[in-house]
């Protein structure tokens, strides 16, 4: 990853991704370390906008990041 990449704007802090990471948001750069971080930030924010979680929790299919979905 390259320097931006690197730096989470959600949280503002230099987030490296790792070998053996989850996944990292291509918007904003945040990086998930397992798969059940990503699913606590996702019924979080299905939660907080008051959408219903998603049926579907295949990580791959989810149409949004949970931090950064807000800005759509």
């Amino acid at each position: 990853m390259s320097e931006v990449e690197d730096h989470c704007f959600v949280h503002g802090v230099a987030e490296p991704s790792l070998p053996g990471d989850f996944r990292a948001c291509a918007e904003c750069w945040h990086v998930w370390r397992t798969e059940a971080d990503y699913l606590v930030d996702v019924a979080a924010r299905a939660a907080e906008m008051k959408w219903p979680m998603p049926k579907n929790t295949d990580t791959d299919d989810l149409p949004f990041c949970p931090l950064c979905s807000h800005d759509w």
